[in-house]
């Protein structure tokens, strides 16, 4: 066999939506917004990292960052934009599961 896979490894952040964030969704929206719609998880690549807790300091030191994407993936008009001004609200928010490795099969 000639063919080789090259790995490319990082770790991972799953991001569940919870109800604060979809109840913002839906206030978005005129329209009835159906619960299904937000089962699907986000899954964010960073750095490698080599446990849980490096993973969740990266998530906290950028969870500004990572939540303004978040509402920028439903709403462009950042006036309507939730304030999260601090990680506790953040974590009301999504539901946070880490993962040490992610390997890519490029």
């Amino acid at each position: 066999m000639d063919s080789f896979i090259r790995v490319k490894s990082n770790s991972a952040v799953v991001l569940k939506r919870k109800k604060p964030f979809i109840d913002w969704i839906r206030s978005l929206d005129e329209e009835e917004t159906d619960i299904d719609d937000f089962k699907e998880e986000d899954v964010l690549l960073i750095p490698e990292c080599d446990n849980i807790e490096q993973i969740k300091k990266f998530v906290k030191k950028n969870f500004e960052e990572i939540f303004t994407f978040q509402c920028f993936l439903e709403c462009m008009d950042d006036e309507v934009w939730p304030d999260v001004s601090n990680y506790k609200i953040f974590q009301d928010w999504f539901e946070i599961s880490c993962h040490t490795m992610v390997l890519s099969l490029d």
